[in-house]
């Protein structure tokens, strides 16, 4: 029994090598690999040739075994290199609707099917050169730059080239490029295509192509669904690109020059009407009146106008018509009968109304205005008169003729636009030709316009300050001898009596009395005085713009008048003295939020009374007037006026008054200071906005200080069971 291990070894041996010729016999019917190439026959299974693409071209591919149980016949009677082994592995799989494409690695591929390639493939740049030692994927996209041509017309040179299913070519307009996916030979074909376009020398034409009105973009998109028409016939496919104009009028084509032709054949066919461009002037119309009669001419004969364009020149006084011939065939006879009319047949009557202004006014400055241009633009004449006047009063001497500028137009001089004014419209009515009536228009639309105004507050402040001092001392002596009296005495009316027998009333401020009646008296009085007073006024009044504002506030005194003659005099009423305020402001508004104030403050006041019934009382009056340039709604001070007045008096007994010391029982002194300031300040608030917020706004502020209703509606509560 010891020769069974070794038998056991052997017969090991001998199932080991008969297995390794079966897997050779089986491996040499499906697959023969060597040095020189790879041989494929029989039927095999598409996952053992993507093993053996890896294997042999080191490289992975990943792909999913149970999509891929198909099998493929390859025969070749030589052995296949790496280079077709790959090419006939993407044509098996493009067989089964099935590619290759690249990961973001390089040598890693993924097997995808072909409908969805366009979106799992690796996106290339036309810059990025792949590894020569890995294989292109069966499917590429790539990135590729197409200047200089435009990326519409690399997208339409190459879209022939495309798979019917699979293929892509998008353009990418912002960035120079367009996207490429589609499978590798197709892709190496559309690249070489483009850069032949881009390297050969063309010569690039721009031209543009009148359209229907406002159908530029329609009438640009057939032309391009028209050339696609062409080239999936099989005609050559159109270089270039057409786009619509932003106006709409005209489509503009962008190709060389060899191919607009081509461009202008297929704008043939898409818009086969032929429009003309015609301009039209008629002497005395203006663009807009004869724009709207030709224009109702042109719906008279065709209902359709979608290819008709009509355009009026304000400037010239013409109208420029696109539109099929034989349109412009009716309205060249139309103008012709419009330059036949007479005079008087053109003329008609239109109301202006006026919302912003006075009607007279607009009326007195377009007369002002008119007069003033010597020579008018056309030949027409105006006539204003500020009463209602029919058309045939046209020779009354109440009507000023002017010449009357507009558009360049030939209107017979001896016809005239009249101007009146109806004040319970406020509106003017204008009769005259249809250009006269066009230009007067204009120029009140220019004139009516609103009036700014300016909310004015003038500050008036007086300031007084007064100080007075009296000190003063009274000495008086009495001796009685005999028959005789003496008195000695130092008096300056303080209101001592030695003789009295009592002592004298209290006086104002510091009073000592010493009294001996009958003998001496003695007096000491000193009075110091201060006032201090303020007074304000702040009148506050609205003004349009350029108008005079004025503000009075005065006090009327009456005064007599006394008539005498040789026989008797007579008294009466002479009428009245006035003081107070009295401001007159007229604002000017400027740009940049600034105004211009040409104002007069006066400021008087009766300071005693009168000496003299017959006389007025002394008056005393401040007065400030000037121009100045003030910021809006800012307080400022315009000017202001300060008196000071100093006064000293000293009363003293001659010689022993100038006594040092002694002197002082003699003397009585007062002193005395007074000033007087007085101030303007002004505010001006510009009020601009045509719906009056802002003057509501402030009247609503000072109403409810005053307590006046405003009228606005008053929202209350209401409880809704």
């Amino acid at each position: 029994m010891k020769t069974d291990p070794i038998i056991r070894s052997r017969c090991f041996r001998v199932i080991c090598l008969i297995g390794l010729l079966t897997a050779l016999m089986i491996g040499s019917h499906t697959s023969h690999a060597s040095a020189q190439g790879t041989t494929l026959t029989g039927s095999v299974p598409i996952t053992r040739v993507l093993d053996t693409a890896s294997a042999k071209l080191g490289i992975t591919i990943r792909y999913d075994p149970a999509v891929l149980r198909q099998s493929v016949t390859i025969r070749s009677p030589e052995p296949l290199s790496d280079d077709e082994l790959w090419r006939e592995l993407n044509d098996a799989l493009r067989g089964i609707e099935f590619t290759t494409v690249r990961r973001e690695t390089p040598g890693s591929y993924e097997v995808v099917a072909l409908r969805s390639a366009s979106s799992l493939a690796y996106i290339e740049r036309d810059t990025q050169k792949e590894s020569s030692r890995f294989p292109r994927p069966g499917y590429r996209a790539v990135l590729l730059a197409t200047f200089p041509l435009s990326p519409s017309a690399a997208v339409s040179l190459v879209q022939p080239l495309t798979s019917p299913n699979s293929g892509k070519v998008v353009a990418l307009a912002d960035s120079g490029e367009i996207l490429l996916a589609d499978l590798s030979p197709r892709i190496a074909i559309m690249e070489e295509t483009i850069e032949l376009a881009r390297t050969s020398e063309v010569e690039i034409a721009i031209e543009s192509i009148p359209v229907p009105s406002g159908r530029a973009i329609e009438f640009a998109a057939a032309i391009k669904q028209l050339s696609d028409r062409q080239r999936s016939a099989g005609g050559p496919p159109l270089r270039g690109d057409i786009a619509g104009s932003v106006d709409g009028r005209s489509v503009t084509i962008v190709a060389p020059r060899d191919e607009i032709g081509s461009w202008k054949n297929l704008a043939e066919h898409v818009w086969p009407v032929s429009l003309e461009t015609d301009q039209y002037f008629v002497p005395g119309f203006d663009s807009e009146s004869l724009r709207a009669v030709l224009e109702e001419a042109v719906q008279a004969r065709t209902p359709d106008q979608d290819e008709i364009s009509i355009y009026a020149n304000v400037y010239t006084g013409s109208v420029t018509i696109t539109a099929p011939s034989e349109v412009h065939e009716m309205l060249r006879g139309l103008v012709d009968e419009l330059g036949h009319l007479p005079p008087g047949a053109r003329r008609h009557t239109e109301r202006l109304p006026i919302r912003h202004r006075i009607a007279s006014e607009i009326t007195e400055q377009l007369t002002d205005l008119l007069a003033a241009n010597p020579e008018p633009v056309d030949s027409g004449r105006l006539r204003a008169s500020d009463d209602a006047a029919p058309e045939g009063n046209s020779d009354s001497s109440a009507d000023t003729e002017v010449s009357t500028p507009g558009p360049a137009q030939g209107i017979n001089p001896a016809q005239g636009a009249l101007l009146t004014t109806d004040e319970a419209t406020n509106s003017i009515l204008v009769t005259g030709t249809p250009a006269e009536v066009l230009s007067i228009r204009n120029l009140a639309d220019q004139l009516d316009t609103p009036v700014s105004q300016v909310m004015l507050e003038v500050l008036l402040v007086s300031l007084s300050d007064s100080e007075t001092l009296d000190l003063g001392i009274e000495l008086e002596k009495l001796e009685v001898g005999g028959n005789t009296l003496f008195r000695l005495s130092s008096l300056f009316g303080l209101g001592t009596d030695a003789a009295a027998a009592t002592l004298p009333g209290a006086g104002s401020g510091l009073t000592g009395v010493i009294l001996d009646p009958g003998e001496f008296s003695v007096l000491i009085r000193a009075l110091e005085t201060v006032n201090e007073g303020r007074s304000t006024s702040m009148p506050r009044v609205l003004v349009a713009n350029a108008q005079e504002a004025e503000f009075n506030s005065v006090v009327q005194q009456p005064i007599l008048s006394t008539n005498a003659s040789n026989v008797v005099a007579t008294t009466s009423f002479g009428g009245f003295e006035d003081a107070g305020t009295t401001i007159t402001v007229s604002p000017q508004i400027l740009a940049g939020e600034q105004l211009n104030l040409d104002y007069s403050v006066t400021l008087s006041t009766f300071v005693g009374d009168s000496s003299d019934p017959s006389l007025p009382p002394p008056r005393q009056q401040n007065q400030l007037s000037s121009s100045i340039t003030i910021p809006d709604s800012h307080t400022v001070a315009v000017g202001g006026i300060e008196l000071d007045t100093i006064g000293r008096a000293k009363s003293r007994v001659p010689l022993i008054g100038r006594v040092p010391w002694l002197g002082e029982l003699f003397t009585n002194r007062s002193r005395s200071r007074s000033r007087t300031r007085f101030y303007v300040f002004i505010r001006a608030s510009i009020y601009e906005d045509s719906l009056f917020e802002q003057l509501r706004y402030t009247s609503d502020i000072l109403a409810g200080e005053a307590s006046v209703p405003t009228g606005w509606p008053v929202v209350e509560p209401r409880v809704i069971r």
